[in-house]
């Protein structure tokens, strides 16, 4: 349910860290993104956050989530198979084929990229 980057819908806990992530990055790369605060990405399970996704209209093409470990990194792993550590601040991009995103589920996503500030100061340096 990936493609281009034209409609971005971004699902967030409405932490206050979350909240400042989501309005620099969004700065950042340009994005206009219609933004949902979903009070239960806060402390959510991967499941939590497959459901709040899950609820997004076929529409919608790419999205963003913005929340908190463990569940993040546990949606990771079951999306792509592997385990992709998410420190705060990073970010990672996954490719899930599929008829929509009431379809997403375990397995066949692919990691597209990971990126942490480490990365980003090793860049930058």
């Amino acid at each position: 349910s990936a493609g281009s980057m034209s409609r971005l819908t971004t699902t967030a806990s409405p932490s206050e860290r979350t909240r400042r992530t989501v309005g620099l990055t969004g700065y950042a790369a340009g994005w206009r993104t219609e933004i949902h605060w979903v009070d239960a990405l806060y402390g959510a399970s991967s499941s939590e956050i497959l459901d709040a996704v899950r609820a997004l209209p076929d529409s919608v093409r790419t999205v963003l989530v913005v929340g908190h470990n463990p569940g993040l990194e546990d949606l990771l792993l079951r999306l792509t198979g592997g385990f992709v550590r998410m420190p705060t601040g990073a970010a990672a991009a996954v490719l899930c084929p599929g008829d929509g995103w009431e379809a997403l589920g375990d397995g066949g996503g692919t990691l597209e990229w990971r990126l942490t500030p480490k990365t980003l100061c090793e860049t930058e340096g």
